[in-house]
Order: structure tokens, then sequence, then C-alpha cells
């Protein structure tokens, strides 16, 4: 009996024993397992707060009561508190439309996401930095929601780019009224045509009609529309495409010229194409006015030259009468003064008709032209002596002539009364 209960003794050492070895094992074992657990968390832990850390966005965790749980640097920087003053306050208040920034929160917890909300996020110092939030609800290992991931992307450069891009579209737009120069694209293959605002209005068409190459066609004018489609053949197999036609636009006609380049693929298909158009309507008017006026100014130089050709000829005829006058009166001139010096030659003596004793007369007259009237005379008297008588009259040509013979033929009569007596 005694050494059956020493047995039994034994034998239930040894199996507590074993029991607690067994047990020991598993406990170390298990102890290894949530310290390897324990390190892979915290492996994990550091890696995504290098991820986090790395992004040069803003990102926050934030609590179901909306408070925020955690931050990266980024965060820090754009509002300019530290980690440990962000954490624990409100995530809203440090927007300008914190009711909006709520309101996107909530949305994430209840549809599990919230995308491109547009907000401003204030810094500690005032300025501003707009951001697009996008966040979405994170979960624990059993499938329950913990909180809300949010990421904010600034967009203050790409606001910049958009306004600068607004601006320079507005100046597009603004320029192209200015020059009546608008522009179009057309998807060759879908047979759709974009026009800007300016080709609208020089079609007259309301903005945002839907367009194809068939419609522009309707608005060409029936005259020119052959040769316009001719052009866009052409231009589809390679030629330059540089036109000018008329439009029909509320019953009235304009003038456009159009360019255009055409794309092509590597198989040579025409696939989009690229062009402007401008309303050239004043400038055509003006042309033809030019036109018009050069004609009526070219008929009024054909006029006035042949008015011109004809006063030559009159003043032509008019100088070869004047030179067969002059002539005539040079001719006629010429023989009076002929005349008057034959006159005056038989007027005066070149020898005496008496001889004088002891006495040689001789006389010579030379006039300054032709003729003129200075006229003298000889006249012997009793006792052997001699008068002679010089008469100068002042003037020239015929007149003093016949002055100067009616003086001698009075004087002479005067002095043979004077001597008879």
């Amino acid at each position: 009996m005694a050494h059956s209960q020493h047995g039994i003794a034994l034998a239930a050492f040894f199996l507590t024993a074993s029991t607690v070895g067994h047990l020991s094992v598993t406990a170390k074992r298990r102890a290894a397992e949530a310290e390897a657990e324990r390190q892979a968390a915290r492996v994990a832990s550091a890696y995504n707060r290098s991820l986090i850390e790395a992004s040069l966005d803003p990102l926050v965790t934030i609590g179901p009561d909306g408070t925020i749980t955690d931050v990266n640097a980024a965060t820090e920087l754009v509002t300019g508190y530290s980690r440990d003053e962000l954490i624990g306050t409100d995530f809203s208040d440090y927007f300008t439309e914190p009711e909006k920034a709520r309101a996107g929160f909530q949305q994430a917890f209840r549809d599990g996401f919230v995308r491109d909300v547009a907000l401003e996020l204030r810094h500690r110092d005032g300025h501003l930095t707009a951001v697009l939030y996008n966040a979405s609800v994170y979960r624990d290992d059993r499938g329950q929601v913990r909180g809300v991931f949010a990421a904010a992307r600034d967009i203050t450069e790409r606001q910049r780019a958009e306004a600068a891009l607004r601006e320079s579209e507005l100046n597009l737009k603004r320029a192209q009224e200015v020059a009546h120069l608008g522009s179009w694209h057309l998807d060759i293959p879908h047979n759709r045509l974009t026009w800007s605002d300016e080709v609208f209005r020089i079609f007259g068409v309301p903005l945002g009609t839907a367009l194809t190459y068939e419609a522009f066609l309707a608005t060409v004018h029936p005259e020119d529309r052959d040769a316009v489609e001719q052009a866009w053949t052409a231009a589809l197999h390679g030629a330059p495409y540089d036109i000018e036609h008329r439009i029909i636009v509320g019953g009235a006609v304009k003038w456009v010229r159009e360019r255009a380049e055409v794309a092509f693929d590597r198989d040579g298909h025409p696939v989009e194409a690229i062009g402007i158009v401008q309303d050239i309507t004043e400038r055509k008017r003006a042309e033809e006015e030019i036109r018009a006026l050069n004609a009526e100014l070219e008929q009024r130089v054909l006029a006035r030259t042949a008015e011109l050709q004809a006063a030559n000829r009159l003043k032509d005829e008019l100088l070869r009468r004047e030179q067969a006058i002059s002539a005539e009166l040079a001719a006629a001139l010429k023989r009076e003064r002929d005349i008057g010096f034959e006159i005056q030659q038989m007027l005066l003596l070149d020898h005496l008709a008496v001889e004088v004793p002891g006495l040689r007369v001789a006389a010579l007259t030379i006039p300054s032209q032709q003729i003129d009237g200075d006229f003298y005379y000889f006249y012997p008297h009793q006792h052997h002596c001699l008068a002679v008588l010089v008469a100068d009259v002042m003037g020239k040509g015929i007149p003093a002539a016949l002055l100067g013979a009616a003086t001698k033929s009075h004087g002479l009569e005067a002095l043979c009364r004077l001597l008879a007596v």
C-alpha cells in the first residue's frame, strides 16, 4: 500500500513538472511573438511616419470629434504652429472658412472620403495659402473607424497660373476683337469644329452652337463655295490653305480671309486642322473705293490730258499766226523804213546847187538807225555868202523823218520869203 502511494506521488510530480515546463515554453514563445509584433508595429509606425514626413503636402489625422491627433512637418510649416501646439485642437480653426472645413470632415466620416474641397489655410502671421483638401477615413484592425486622414495640396501656384491663363485668354480675346481675327480647330476624323468667340461674332452665329465643316460651308457665299471646297480639298492633300471669300451674315455680305495648317498622321491621313479667320470686309470695301477713285481719276486725267492737248494745239496755232503776223509787220516796217530812207535821201543834198567861189563844201549824214528826222541845207546868197541850216529832230524812225521833211519844207519856204524881202 505504501509502495503504491509512493508511485502515485512520483507520477504526479512528473506530470506536474511536465505541465509547468510546457506552460513555461508556451509563455516564452508567446512573449517572443508579442515582442516581435511590437517590434514590427514600431517599424511600421516609423516607416509610416517617414512616409508622412517625406510628403511636401500638409497631412493631418483627425479624430471623430474633429480634433487633430497627428500632423507632419509640412503642416507645421504652413500653419506656423508646432506639432505639440496643433495636436488636440480643432482642425477647422486653421481655415478662413471653418464651417466649410467642418462640413468636408463630416462628409468624409459619412461617405468614407471627400475630394477637392477648396479652402484657405491661415498662418499664424496672417498670410493665407490656398489648398485643395482630400480626406478618407482610416480603421483599426477590427475594421472600426478610428478617424480621418486628410491631405492638403498647395494650389497657390496653380491659381496663379490659372489667373495668368485667364488673363492671357482675355487679352487674346480682346486682341482678336480689335483685329477682327478669330481662331478655329477642326477634328477631321470626328468632324468637330471649334471656334473662338470672335469667329462666332464674325459669322453671326450664337456662341455655343454645335459646328461642323458642313455648317461652316453653308455660310459661304454660293458663288465662292466651289472655290472654298477646292482649296480645302487641296489642303487635305498637303497644299497651303490661304483663301479670301465671301460669307452671308444676316442677309449681308462679308469678306473673310482664312489660313490653316493641316496635321497628318504617320500614314498621311489628315487628323486635325488649326486656322485663323479674319474679317476683311472693311479692307475690301476700301479697296473697291480706291479702285473706283482710281478709275475716276484716270478718266479725269484722260479728259484733262485731252484738254491740254487741245490747248497746246491752239497755242501752237496762235504761235504760228503770231509769228506770221510778226513777219508781216517786220516786212511792212522794213518797207516803210526803206521808203522813209529814200525820201530822206531825196531831201538831203550831197552837193551845192550853186558853186561858191573859194569854197569846197561836202556833206554826209549817217542816221543812228536806218532813218531819222535830222537834216541840213546849204543856201548861197549875194555877196558870195553861204547859209547853212542844220536841224536835229528828236526821235527816230518814220515819224521823225516825216517831221524833219515837213520842217525842212516849211523852213525853206520861210527862208525864201525872208531873203526875198
